[in-house]
């Protein structure tokens, strides 16, 4: 996992935390890399943390796997590419089962852009979206 800077900016249309966000405390980039061999997939995410006590941490991430081809990505079963939305302590973690992410250029472990809109439901819950922009760099030190 490396620490990014950037941008992170959704907004919500209902579902546990409906507004326009920011999700800039902890940007991190985070390749995996197994015994040595080419990376799997990049993560590209950002928390953003509730005011008051006790503060709720919100994760919001986009997963995009080697495998995955071209810059546009229906998000409607597909395995290469994620986006996820994770509020810890509360509601859990749930992956868009629909919508679009597009890259503006290949991800790598130093930098992924793009834009993205999305739905999300969880079990029977009512369906809630997320639109929004990522531009994460890897931080330099």
């Amino acid at each position: 996992q490396y620490p990014a800077k950037g941008e992170l900016d959704l907004t919500f249309e209902g579902g546990p935390l409906p507004g326009s966000y920011s999700f800039k405390t902890d940007l991190r980039i985070d390749s995996s890399d197994f015994g040595g061999h080419r990376p799997d997939r990049r993560i590209f995410m950002g928390d953003y943390y509730d005011d008051g006590l006790p503060r709720t941490r919100n994760i919001f991430a986009i997963v995009v796997y080697n495998d995955a081809k071209g810059l546009t990505h229906d998000l409607a079963g597909n395995n290469d590419v994620r986006v996820q939305f994770q509020r810890l302590n509360t509601y859990g973690t749930v992956t868009a089962h629909a919508g679009l992410l597009t890259l503006n250029e290949e991800v790598t472990d130093e930098h992924g852009s793009g834009k993205f809109t999305c739905s999300f439901r969880k079990n029977d819950e009512p369906e809630f979206t997320a639109t929004g922009t990522f531009t994460l760099d890897k931080a330099r030190h």
